[in-house]
């Protein structure tokens, strides 16, 4: 440690002229130093001893490195897990941003932000600052509803390391623009996406949206056709046709109706999107940073997206993931279905996450694999488990689907089965719907 002198009082019995004592009390002061600087903790017989001693000495951020260095011991997981969730909620422990991450964000949006933080996340935005809030708050319920499903499955995770970054434009074309040139993602037709590399979501604000844009322009076409026909209604009053101008304003007043109607259709709509796909893509998020997935592993895309549409919601009040059903997914597996458009599940249980081609299965492969991640998830909690877990364990790399059919086959049984069975339930429950 350059330039640092100890207290007198450390050195009590050192000797100028005693060159091995010195050399000796060297060493030594150098291995409590080094204790002292590093996170991992002693090889003790209760190692989390000494992550007591710290946490009562106030150093939290140091206790949460230690419990993740032992959650890295088999024999110390699960313990260290839970110290570590209860060190979380402790009072006094807050999670740290990136904030060298956040700066190279904020170099690179193009746009004056606003940052705003929770428990969990950091979000960048330029959109109205209560509506961000909002998002934030729905963020931080989504990192509560995941982990309610980690509980129930059984899965030990680690919570994440630092607040996660979201970024929300407010501008669709400035959303588009910053994830092509940044991102290198150009897929218009999303709504928003995780960056896997950069370990952010990126968002835009529906209500600005191209669909959404055009819906209310022609909206507004008709508002101005109100107008008019108000306006012809005062000069046929004017000229003593009152029948006429009662008749015209109350052709006005059906119109207006219709316009304030849809218009609310249309903000509601777009509201449920955004929803629906700030908890997509944060449960993306949270994967991935809870070890749940790992960067630079191929996944089943029933898996990555079956998941984050399991978690889809337009109530957010109420609980919501795997085994709370979502309508508009639900809605959209039995169009898919109605219309003959089902895909084999031999081959939606090998479809690769992130290689080309997946996305272009469109709504099938997405109806599909929402459908199956929900079904297995309440009716084989445990060998979902171990199949999420022995994905993990595979060296990182591409597999055939012949592979991925035999892996899903030795945890879940036979594909052909789990699809007679997974159809079945899925008509006894629609049944029961609708005589409800």
């Amino acid at each position: 440690m350059p330039g640092y002198r100890p207290p007198r009082s450390m050195l009590p019995n050192v000797r100028p002229r005693t060159h091995h004592a010195i050399a000796v009390l060297a060493v030594l002061l150098s291995l409590v130093f080094a204790r002292s600087m590093h996170a991992e903790p002693t090889r003790t017989s209760d190692p989390f001893i000494e992550v007591d001693a710290v946490v009562a000495q106030g150093d939290l951020a140091r206790a949460d490195r230690m419990l993740r260095v032992l959650a890295e011991r088999e024999q110390y997981r699960l313990r260290a897990i839970q110290t570590l969730e209860n060190l979380h909620r402790s009072p006094g422990f807050e999670l740290r941003a990136d904030e060298v991450e956040i700066a190279k964000a904020l170099d690179t949006v193009q746009t004056r932000m606003h940052r705003y933080e929770t428990g969990h996340f950091v979000t960048l935005s330029d959109c109205d600052a209560s509506w961000t809030r909002e998002k934030s708050a729905l963020l931080e319920r989504a990192y509560h509803q995941f982990f309610r499903w980690v509980d129930q499955i059984g899965l030990d995770l680690l919570p994440p390391e630092r607040k996660l970054l979201c970024i929300i434009f407010h501008d669709y074309e400035q959303y588009r623009s910053f994830a092509q040139r940044v991102d290198n993602v150009d897929a218009p037709w999303a709504g928003g996406y995780f960056a896997t590399r950069a370990n952010r979501v990126v968002l835009f604000d529906d209500r600005d949206s191209p669909a959404i844009v055009e819906a209310m322009s022609k909206l507004a076409e008709h508002e101005a056709k109100v107008a008019e026909t108000r306006e012809r209604a005062r000069q046929t009053a004017r000229n003593g046709m009152q029948s006429m101008s009662d008749s015209l304003n109350a052709g006005a007043d059906r119109l207006e109706a219709e316009v304030r109607t849809n218009k609310e259709r249309i903000r509601s709509h777009a509201e449920r999107m955004s929803t629906a796909k700030t908890i997509h893509e944060s449960v993306h998020m949270l994967s991935y940073n809870t070890g749940l997935q790992q960067q630079g592993r191929i996944y089943p895309f029933w898996i990555s997206e079956g998941m984050a549409t399991a978690f889809e919601t337009g109530d957010p009040a109420q609980p919501f993931g795997p085994r709370e059903p979502y309508q508009a997914r639900e809605d959209s597996f039995n169009r898919v279905r109605d219309e003959g458009r089902l895909i084999p599940l031999e081959k939606v249980v090998t479809v690769a996450a992130g290689i080309a081609g997946a996305d272009e299965l469109g709504d099938p492969v997405y109806a599909q694999s929402y459908l199956l991640f929900v079904y297995l998830s309440r009716t084989a909690p445990d060998a979902m488990k171990r199949y999420l877990c022995e994905l993990n364990r595979l060296p990182s790399g591409y597999y055939t689907p012949e592979y991925h059919l035999t892996l899903f086959e030795n945890h879940f049984g036979r594909v052909d089965a789990v699809e007679r069975a997974m159809l079945r339930s899925r008509a006894v429950s629609t049944r029961s719907a609708s005589t409800e």
